[in-house]
């Protein structure tokens, strides 16, 4: 969460979007870590929704990645962004912290649409509805993982 509040601190600044998106990135590998440590006894469906997660990572940027973007960069980025949340949807953590993870995926997705000049409903509707899956999706996160967490340290007591 401290890496993610830095890059929305260095996206606010001019000539910091890479900076920012590196620091969410950093985020995301320290998650995809900690989540790897929580892994459940995951099914078919759930590998496949971790596959399908993966797939849109590298179809995003092919797809959205604006001019003036590094492309290479755009792309590790994305697959960054998708494999942490396919490694929440493979951990032991409440499904309701995927699903936080899922929000973060579209809020980027939906950014890096409005940085290309695309637009889902117009601008305003549209930056309404970034800010309304990241902020929605961090809180899942943030919900699921801390309940997950407080159900596991009651049943070691």
């Amino acid at each position: 969460m401290a890496l993610g509040a830095l890059g929305d601190v260095l996206l606010a600044l001019p000539g910091l979007f890479i900076a920012g998106a590196a620091s969410f990135a950093a985020g995301h590998l320290v998650a995809i870590i900690f989540y790897a440590r929580h892994r459940s006894a995951a099914g078919t469906r759930d590998w496949l929704m971790a596959a399908l997660l993966l797939l849109f990572g590298l179809a995003m940027p092919p797809l959205l990645t604006p001019a003036g973007l590094p492309f290479g960069q755009t792309l590790l980025y994305a697959v960054l962004l998708t494999a942490m949340a396919a490694s929440l949807w493979l951990s032991r953590f409440p499904r309701l912290a995927a699903l936080g993870a899922i929000a973060f995926v579209l809020s980027d997705t939906i950014l890096v649409l409005r940085l290309g000049g695309g637009r889902l409903i117009g601008p305003t509707a549209d930056g309404a509805l970034v800010w309304a899956f990241y902020f929605g999706g961090q809180w899942l996160i943030t919900l699921g993982v801390g309940r997950g967490l407080l159900a596991r340290a009651a049943r070691a007591d």
